[in-house]
């Protein structure tokens, strides 16, 4: 108990006591709205991942040194060691192996997700390409035209 009060009489008198500061990295690539702005610089309006992510350090007093880089070179720096933490990066067995994702009954746990991104793929009715929920077949590349005529949404 003595431990105790001198833990929180120490955390009152001097309250930067446990301040931290972490070092965290995101793309360098815009992903409107959740980060905003292409570059090195970190936008004064950089979006609502790092505003998200800010608020909560903020309110545990902690500080966050940004940086923005491409992206092969932040999962590089994560798996290094030199991060903190990385945002806006999905789950898969290799990020999982150097970086912690919020898990529920050995799954990652999408209620704690920053956000949520969707991709859509338009072919053309002729086409022959399908998606059966894990991947396309036949394999063939996708590429996009400016000219459409008539889509529909796999």
């Amino acid at each position: 108990m003595h431990h105790l009060k001198t833990l929180l009489l120490t955390a009152l008198v001097y309250p930067n006591a446990w301040a931290c500061s972490l070092q965290i990295a995101y793309s360098d690539v815009a992903a409107p709205p959740y980060l905003v702005g292409d570059g090195q610089v970190v936008p004064a309006a950089p979006g609502i991942a790092i505003d998200l992510v800010q608020e909560a350090a903020t309110a545990i007093g902690c500080t966050v040194q940004w940086q923005r880089m491409p992206n092969r070179r932040v999962q590089r720096e994560m798996e290094s060691g030199n991060l903190d933490a990385m945002l806006m990066y999905s789950f898969n067995a290799e990020r999982a192996a150097y970086a912690v994702y919020p898990m529920k009954d050995g799954n990652p746990d999408g209620t704690l997700r920053l956000a949520e991104l969707r991709y859509h793929i338009y072919v053309q009715d002729s086409s022959t390409l399908a998606w059966d929920g894990k991947q396309f077949t036949p394999r063939q590349h996708l590429w996009a035209s400016t000219l459409v005529i008539r889509w529909r949404v796999i």
